[in-house]
C-alpha cells in the first residue's frame, strides 16, 4: 500500500506566512488608515488621497490573498492519501473520502504548477481530488497513482480518439494573470485621471506639477499586460484522432499525428523538485508540453497509445540525448558560477585586509582630533549598515570622513554635535571616528568572503551530483511508461 501523509515543512511554512498576513493586516493596514485621516483633515491634494486609498486597498487586498491561500495550503498538509489494493483514500480533517479503482470513469488535471490538481472522476459523478501539495513533488505516489490508472488512461484515450479534447493550458495562471493586469491598468487610469486634472487646473505646462509620466507608464504597462493575459486565456489545444491544434488569438498550429518523426518524454529539474515535459518532433518543428501545464496528463497518455512503437523508439534515444544536453548545461553553469565565487572572494578577502590593516594602523599609530556631525545616513538593501558624515580640521585644514557606528550612537548622534576622530599624520583623510564598528563589519565581510570561496569550490561538484540524482528519480517514477502496451 502506497501512501503519502503530509508534509510539516509545509505547514510550518503555511503558519509562518499566515502569521506575516496577520501582522501586515494589523500593522500597516492601522497605520494606512491614521494617515488617511490625518490627509483629508489637513485637506491634500485629491490624487494624493485617491493614491494613498488605492494603496491601502492592494495591500489589504494582497495580505487577504496571502492568508487565505496559506490557510488552504495548511488545510492540504493535513491531508493524506492511500493507495489500497480496491481502492484511494483520501483522509481529510473532516472525514475519509474513497473511490474504488473500477469505478473510476476519466481522469482530468485542473490549475498549474504550484496549484496543479489531478482529479479522479467516478462513474456516479463523484469526483475526488489529489491536491497540488502531493502533485509534481511526491514522484514515487504519483508514479504509483498513475500505473493503477493505466486502465483508466486507456479507456479515455480511445474516448479522445473518438470524440477529441479541448485542453486550456495555462488558464488558471492566465486567470491570476488577468486579475492583476486589471489591478495595475485600473490603477495606472485612476492616477492618470487624477494627475492629469489636477496638471490641467493648475495651469498646464506652465503650472508647478509635473506631467503624470510614471502614471502614463503605469497605464500603458497595465494595457500591454492585459493583452499579454488575454492571449493565453484565450489559447486553447484540441486533440483528436488525426492531429493537435493549438489555437491562439492571432493563428493555429496544426500537427498532423501522421507525420510525427518522434515522441518522448523527459525529466527537467527546477527549484523545488523536478517535472516532466513531452516533446513531439514532426516535419522538422517540435512541440513541447510540460506536466506544469493543465490536460498533461491526458494529452501524455493518449499520445503513448495512439502513436506507433517506432515513434516512441525513435523518441527513445533523443530522450537520452535531451537528459545529457541538461546535464552538461548544468555542469557548465555551475563551473561558471563557482569562477565567478572565487574571484568575488578573492577580491573580498584582499579589500578587508586592506582595510583591517588600515584600522590596526590608526589604532597603534593614529592621533585624536575633534569633529561634528555633518550628516547622517544608511545604506545596504538587506542589512542596513548606519553611518556618520562627520567633519575635522587639521593645520586649518577641513577634512570629511563617514564611519559605520551601532544603531544607538547612530540615532543618538544629530548635526552640530560632537564627535572624536582618529586619523593618521601623514594623511589625514585616512581616518575613522572612536566609535566606529568598521573593523567588525570587515572581519565579517571576511568570514563571508572565505565562505563565498568554498561555495565556489563545492558547487561544481554538488551542483550536477544533485540534478543528476533528481533526475533519476524522476526517470524511475517515469518508468511507468515502459509498462503500458505500445500504440495502435
Amino acid at each position: 500500500m502506497q501512501g503519502y501523509y503530509g508534509s510539516w515543512w509545509s505547514r510550518l511554512g503555511a503558519l509562518f506566512f499566515m502569521l506575516i498576513a496577520i501582522f501586515l493586516l494589523l500593522v500597516p493596514v492601522g497605520w494606512f488608515w491614521g494617515l488617511l485621516n490625518n490627509m483629508a483633515m489637513q485637506g491634500e491634494p485629491t490624487a494624493a488621497i485617491i493614491t494613498m486609498m488605492i494603496a491601502f486597498v492592494l495591500c489589504v487586498w494582497g495580505m487577504l490573498v496571502l492568508l487565505i491561500y496559506a490557510a488552504l495550503v495548511l488545510w492540504d498538509s493535513f491531508t493524506a492519501y492511500s493507495l489500497e489494493e480496491e481502492e484511494v483514500a483520501k483522509l481529510t480533517p473532516l472525514g475519509v473520502q474513497r473511490l474504488r479503482w473500477d469505478s473510476i470513469e476519466a481522469v482530468t488535471e485542473t490549475g498549474m504548477y504550484p496549484w496543479r490538481r489531478i482529479v479522479l472522476w467516478g462513474l456516479d459523478g463523484r469526483k475526488l481530488t489529489v491536491n497540488p501539495e502531493v502533485v509534481g513533488t511526491s514522484e514515487v505516489f504519483e508514479a504509483e497513482l498513475i500505473r493503477r490508472l493505466e486502465d483508466v488512461l486507456r479507456r479515455q484515450a480511445d474516448r479522445i480518439r473518438a470524440k477529441g479534447i479541448e485542453l486550456h493550458p495555462v488558464r488558471s495562471l492566465a486567470l491570476l494573470w488577468l486579475l492583476g493586469a486589471l489591478t495595475f491598468f485600473g490603477v495606472g487610469l485612476v492616477f492618470f485621471v487624477t494627475h492629469t486634472s489636477e496638471f490641467v487646473s493648475h495651469g498646464g505646462a506652465n503650472s508647478q506639477l509635473s506631467y503624470p509620466s510614471v502614471e502614463v507608464a503605469l497605464f500603458v504597462g497595465g494595457f500591454l499586460s492585459l493583452l499579454g493575459a488575454l492571449y493565453s486565456f484565450i489559447k486553447t489545444l484540441h486533440v483528436d484522432g488525426q492531429k493537435l491544434v493549438l489555437r491562439g488569438i492571432w493563428r493555429s498550429i496544426e500537427i498532423p499525428l501522421a507525420k510525427v518523426d518522434s515522441f518522448y518524454v523527459y525529466p527537467v529539474v527546477h527549484r523545488y523538485g523536478t517535472f516532466e515535459v513531452l516533446r513531439l518532433h514532426y516535419s522538422g518543428k517540435k512541440f513541447s508540453y510540460s506536466s506544469q501545464r493543465a490536460g498533461y496528463l491526458p494529452l501524455r497518455s493518449y499520445l503513448e497509445n495512439v502513436l506507433p512503437a517506432s515513434v516512441r523508439q525513435k523518441g527513445e534515444q533523443q530522450a537520452e540525448k535531451q537528459i545529457s544536453k541538461e546535464l552538461k548545461t548544468v555542469t557548465i553553469l555551475s563551473r561558471i558560477g563557482a569562477v565567478l565565487c572565487v574571484g568575488m572572494g578573492i577580491a573580498g578577502i584582499v579589500q578587508a585586509n586592506q582595510k583591517l590593516a588600515l584600522y590596526h594602523l590608526l589604532k597603534s599609530e593614529g592621533v585624536g582630533a575633534p569633529g561634528v556631525v555633518n550628516y547622517r545616513y544608511t545604506t545596504g538593501s538587506k542589512t542596513t549598515i548606519y553611518l556618520i558624515d562627520y567633519l575635522f580640521k587639521v593645520n586649518g585644514r577641513t577634512y570629511e570622513g563617514a564611519s559605520p557606528v551601532t544603531y544607538d550612537t547612530w540615532s543618538y548622534e544629530r548635526p552640530g554635535m560632537p564627535v572624536h576622530v582618529i586619523y593618521l599624520p601623514n594623511n589625514p583623510a585616512r581616518c575613522m571616528l572612536i566609535q566606529s564598528i568598521g573593523e567588525e563589519q570587515t572581519r565579517g565581510w571576511l568570514w563571508r568572503s572565505g565562505l563565498l570561496i568554498v561555495l565556489g569550490i563545492v558547487a561544481p561538484f554538488y551542483v550536477p551530483w544533485q540534478v543528476k540524482q533528481r533526475l533519476m528519480r524522476r526517470q524511475q517514477a517515469m518508468a511507468r511508461s515502459a509498462d503500458i502496451p505500445e500504440g495502435r
